[in-house]
């Protein structure tokens, strides 16, 4: 397996429509893209596959349901992970 050099990371927040921020390095390149809603990350993942992106992740908002739904429109080629922010239980 080839290394990896353009990932991306989708986090969710109110008021955000597909902002990006970029950082290349020549050697390795990032993208990160605010979103409001669920939608709006299926349509970024779709643009960051056709871009050649190599992996997303998402932020805990998006949990197992949409990590599966931006990994179907991301063309299920390109693996999509998710942040858990599931707390251990309290003693």
């Amino acid at each position: 397996m080839s290394k990896l050099t353009r990932y991306a990371y989708i986090f969710k927040a109110p008021g955000f429509a597909g902002e990006r921020t970029v950082m290349d390095s020549g050697l390795f390149r990032s993208t990160i893209v605010a979103v409001a809603t669920f939608d709006g990350a299926c349509e970024a993942a779709k643009e960051l596959a056709a871009e050649g992106v190599e992996l997303i992740e998402l932020c805990g908002a998006f949990h197992a349901e949409g990590a599966t739904a931006v990994s179907r429109a991301a063309g299920g080629a390109i693996p999509v992970g998710y942040v858990s922010e599931e707390l251990p239980a309290k003693a």
